[in-house]
């Protein structure tokens, strides 16, 4: 499958739940708060896990290295920290739950790593909890 930039995508079989991947993010006219451009992102839902999607896409939650602003230490489950190394990121980076989105696979250039369970396990929290399918303890 094309990407549109003559390079080749990645494949549905290629990608699991907790793959970090390097993603480009649209511009979004107008402006709003919605990532953008090409950042990594951790792979937190894969539809043919359910069935056949209509469309190749995958669910993402992307990363930021802007780990000293205050919002993300005073929100945790939100916002988890991951440290450089940890599914082979480059540096610190934290997590926005709060962005996540499904993109098409073509916006996918490449797969950097795994996280570890442990690595994920905040991240399946948060979400689990920011979806209403846990409670807090």
């Amino acid at each position: 499958m094309s990407n549109g930039n003559g390079s080749r995508s990645m494949a549905f079989r290629d990608l699991e739940i907790g793959d970090v991947v390097l993603i480009r993010l649209p511009r979004h006219r107008p402006h709003g708060f919605e990532q953008e451009v090409v950042r990594p992102g951790v792979i937190v839902g894969v539809p043919t896990m359910l069935g056949t999607p209509r469309f190749p896409v995958l669910v993402i939650a992307p990363f930021t290295t802007d780990r000293t602003a205050t919002w993300s230490q005073r929100n945790s489950l939100l916002y988890p920290r991951l440290h450089s190394g940890s599914g082979n990121l480059s540096a610190d980076s934290v997590c926005l739950l709060d962005q996540v989105r499904a993109i098409d696979i073509s916006r996918i250039t490449r797969r950097w790593g795994r996280l570890s369970s442990s690595e994920f396990a905040p991240i399946q929290d948060g979400l689990m909890r920011m979806f209403g399918l846990a409670t807090a303890d």
